[in-house]
């Protein structure tokens, strides 16, 4: 099978890249500046020349639809898009991106004959329905986004479910929930980078959201998750979109642990609660997808600071 991974050299898109080499795809990463330096803390040399790396605009239908004739391919993965500070600091490019660049995706199978497109939404697109009182919000939940960059995120799962309907075409949509690993340098929830890489890099830190928890979800379960959702048989998809979740922490806890493994860094904790509270219910992509989570969250912390320690040559723990 040969896949195409939009945004496919950053930080998730590197890791799916590396599943799909492991069972012995075939891979064509998409991107507008492809982030080599991100790949290739991920893939071994050998791994990297197995990929082909093709430079483009999502934004472009008729340049994107020729990459996949040329290439051949039979599944796409779409992980391209403005985050969550830059789609606030400009609108007009976070619509064309994140929205009309995922229907150019959606078209763009659908002209190829390719059958099944995965594509990133987030829990952003859930937000925080204020009128459900469960502290565990099911898989189908009534949508409530609290931002721009998640009310896109919603109007693409109306996109892929209208594609589904209109056209037979396979939209599988995945709200991963705060995702984070060896490699993660951006993104909305970029307070993990202060909470866990910086502190594998000897270098003291400031964590926001003292006062906090989150479902996090370590790299390689979310690359998993997304593999899966790419190769299911059609008839186990009951959900147009799955919540794919990790395991619930607190701030503070993962602090505390941190701190145990890295005793002489500094970590300071800030007051403060992450804009979305409630917590995800994962049994939807359980169940339809066969996904559960292979890491626990102390298990991901510990392999991130090792793999990050031992790549720069440090102590490892």
């Amino acid at each position: 099978m040969k896949y195409l991974i939009t945004g496919g050299t950053g930080f998730l898109g590197s890791y799916v890249a590396k599943n799909l080499i492991d069972g012995g795809h075939h891979v064509v990463c998409y991107d507008f500046a492809p982030n080599v330096n991100s790949i290739q803390q991920v893939l071994t040399r050998e791994e990297l020349e197995s990929v082909t790396i093709r430079s483009g605009n999502i934004c472009d239908l008729a340049g994107f639809t020729h990459v996949c004739q040329d290439e051949k391919v039979d599944t796409i993965i779409h992980l391209a898009g403005l985050l969550k500070s830059a789609c606030e600091e400009n609108v007009p490019a976070a619509i064309d991106t994140n929205l009309s660049g995922t229907v150019n995706i959606f078209e763009a199978a659908r002209i190829c004959g390719i059958k099944r497109v995965v594509y990133a939404s987030s829990i952003d697109a859930i937000g925080q329905p204020d009128f459900i009182e469960e502290p565990i919000l099911r898989n189908d939940v009534p949508h409530m986004p609290l931002n721009i960059y998640g009310k896109l995120k919603d109007a693409c799962e109306f996109m892929g479910a209208f594609y589904n309907t209109r056209y037979g075409l396979e939209t599988v949509g995945l709200r991963y929930v705060v995702t984070y690993g060896k490699a993660r340098m951006r993104g909305g929830s970029n307070w993990i980078v202060e909470l866990l890489n910086k502190p594998a890099m000897n270098i003291d830190s400031v964590v926001p959201f003292g006062d906090a928890t989150s479902d996090m979800i370590y790299v390689k379960d979310a690359a998993g998750a997304t593999v899966l959702a790419a190769s299911v048989c059609a008839d186990r998809l009951k959900q147009p979109a799955y919540t794919i979740t990790g395991e619930a922490k607190s701030v503070r806890e993962m602090r505390d642990y941190v701190a145990e493994l890295l005793p002489h860094v500094d970590i300071q904790l800030q007051p403060g609660t992450l804009e979305l509270e409630k917590g995800y219910d994962g049994s939807a992509a359980r169940e339809d997808l066969g996904y559960t989570p292979k890491y626990s969250v102390f298990e991901g912390i510990r392999e991130t600071i090792r793999l990050i320690r031992t790549e720069a040559g440090l102590t490892s723990i």
